[in-house]
């Protein structure tokens, strides 16, 4: 919790929580001293944390993918080029059900993607290239849909 405070009667003019969600997305919900802002601030803050506690960041080594990115320079695992192969590698992890031909790309930037599998459970898979924008790509998010 940070306080602004005024600097010649001390009084605290306002607060803010701070909720870290990741370690590189910190969200900031200002709140100010009237009691409804304070709920409307609080209820966004709530959305935000169930929203992204139904997201599991998936660990990943970056020595490892770097390793992986010269393998695949040099010719091997071209699978990995595809957001859609590399997330659906990621949801078998989770559920060896899950199909190839049931995963498509929500959308699809230089270095960012997003890939839904699956039928009767809903995974988004969050990726990035982590080497430039003809790199591999590498799941470092999935979502599970009820």
């Amino acid at each position: 919790m940070v306080h602004y405070t005024c600097r010649k009667s001390g009084i605290i003019l306002k607060e803010e929580k701070t909720l870290a969600l990741r370690k590189d997305v910190v969200y900031t919900v200002g709140l100010i001293a009237a009691p409804e802002t304070y709920q409307k601030a609080k209820g966004i803050a709530d959305r935000i944390r169930n929203s992204w506690n139904l997201l599991s960041w998936l660990k990943f080594d970056r020595e490892s993918e770097k390793r992986i990115q010269e393998a695949v320079s040099n010719g091997h695992q071209p699978w990995r080029l595809e957001a859609a192969s590399v997330a659906h590698v990621a949801v078998l992890a989770f559920d060896k059900s899950v199909a190839y031909n049931s995963c498509h790309s929500s959308y699809e930037t230089d270095f960012d993607a997003a890939v839904q599998c699956g039928v009767k459970q809903e995974y988004t898979v969050h990726l990035k290239r982590l080497f430039g924008s003809d790199g591999i790509w590498t799941a470092t998010g999935i979502k599970i849909s009820k």
